[in-house]
């Protein structure tokens, strides 16, 4: 009798499609739980932790859209994955198996950061390789206590902020002495597009300012925009600062300031607005003139180079300590 080798075959692979079929439907999806961290910087290359389920065997982890740089499945509860490049916001992270891919929730969103930072383990304690809005680095950089080198503040192109109440203040006691000629402060604008935009709070005082530098040294701000904010429709409400260089006692001045390639847009309305300022006192108390009681008591060596200043009563007022002393502030 001969044998219908063909009609076997066929049932063969039927069968062997019939059980593949029954095998995914079997298999369990897989989940995400946890991941950690839950940010990182735009550049991607941050190592993440997926928790979850049912993770054995996984064929392809997401980030968004886009697939992880690399990832190791570790066991059926974890996954590391790299993060890969991506855009300022916040995606979810998913995992492919046999099973199906993960169903997104709130337990597996990442955000690519739009602040990123260039040599954040030149300071004590290290700054964060990257966060979520420029008023955190600020707070984490007043917090440093030492430097071993330059640190950039890197904030993406395009990216928008509104200042905190009070605005941002860049200065403390723990921080100023740390600066230096080779351990200076950057901030700049990141990669093609608008400069970043900083919209200003809503004032409650006379001597309200966008961004205000209390005795820093060494710090350079580069194509960064600020503007007066739309719903500040007082003199009390607007700002009378866009960047403030001031002092933050009669000890401790502002030295080696950089401001270049920023826009700063007030509204001329308030008669007191002024681009850019420079005074003789510090950054909550502009009434009491201060003497300088040491050359670092100083404001010196300011520099505006190539900025914008629009709609202020003053573009503008750098003003150094005037009445003779042994100590005077220079380079204004």
């Amino acid at each position: 009798m001969k044998k219908n080798y063909a009609c076997v075959k066929h049932l063969s692979l039927t069968l062997i499609l019939f059980l593949s079929t029954i095998l995914t439907l079997l298999a369990a999806s897989p989940t995400v739980t946890v991941i950690s961290p839950t940010s990182g910087p735009t550049a991607g290359g941050t190592s993440v932790i997926i928790t979850g389920t049912n993770l054995t065997g996984a064929t392809a982890v997401k980030f968004g859209s886009t697939s992880a740089t690399g990832y190791t499945v570790n066991s059926a509860t974890q996954i590391t994955a790299t993060s890969p490049a991506g855009s300022v916001g916040t995606v979810d992270i998913t995992v492919t198996t046999t099973g199906g891919t993960s169903a997104t929730s709130s337990a597996d969103k990442y955000t690519w950061n739009p602040i990123t930072v260039t040599n954040p383990t030149n300071t004590t304690p290290n700054l964060a390789g990257s966060y979520s809005s420029l008023a955190s680095a600020i707070i984490a950089i007043n917090n440093i206590t030492a430097m071993s080198g330059p640190v950039i503040i890197n904030v993406a192109a395009n990216y928008t902020e509104t200042a905190p109440a009070g605005g941002y203040v860049l200065g403390r006691s723990s921080l100023n002495p740390v600066t230096s000629a080779t351990k200076t402060l950057t901030f700049q604008k990141l990669g093609t597009g608008a400069n970043p935009l900083i919209t200003a709070f809503t004032g409650t005082t006379s001597i309200d300012g966008i961004w205000k530098i209390q005795g820093t040294d060494f710090v350079t701000i580069n194509g960064i925009d600020l503007q007066e904010n739309a719903n500040n429709l007082s003199s009390t409400t607007q700002m009378e600062w866009g960047f403030a260089i001031v002092r933050l006692d009669a000890t401790d001045g502002s030295q080696n300031i950089a401001i270049s390639n920023c826009t700063v847009t007030l509204n001329k309305a308030n008669a007191a607005s002024v681009g850019i300022y420079g005074g003789n006192h510090t950054a909550t108390d502009a009434a009491t003139q201060l003497t300088p009681a040491s050359a670092a008591g100083t404001n010196a060596n300011i520099k505006i180079n190539g900025c914008t200043i629009t709609n202020c009563y003053v573009p503008i007022a750098i003003n150094g300590y005037t009445t003779s002393a042994t100590y005077y502030d220079s380079g204004l």
